[in-house]
């Protein structure tokens, strides 16, 4: 699991347009599942919760495909280069 802040841009919004593009997220901590409020870990990490509001949290697999994590990777910069713009 990793969690990324992208400044600027709302996490949920990146989280919706990922999964358009077939890319499955997850936004907040994994324990708060389908809470509006910043993930209590990254805030706890001193993680300002505005900034905190923010993250995604990407999870590979046994299963997951160095081409999957590019195409994760690609489509993310898409995503929150147009949100950003």
């Amino acid at each position: 699991n990793a969690s990324f802040c992208f400044p600027g841009v709302n996490g949920e919004t990146v989280l919706v347009d990922l999964e358009n593009a077939g890319v499955l997220v997850s936004s907040g901590s994994a324990c708060a599942a389908g809470s509006s409020e910043p993930s209590h870990v990254l805030t706890a990490l001193g993680i300002p919760a505005e900034l905190a509001t923010t993250s995604v949290r990407y999870s590979l697999g046994w299963g997951t495909t160095e081409e999957e994590v590019d195409a994760a990777v690609r489509a993310t910069a898409e995503v929150v280069r147009r949100l950003s713009a």
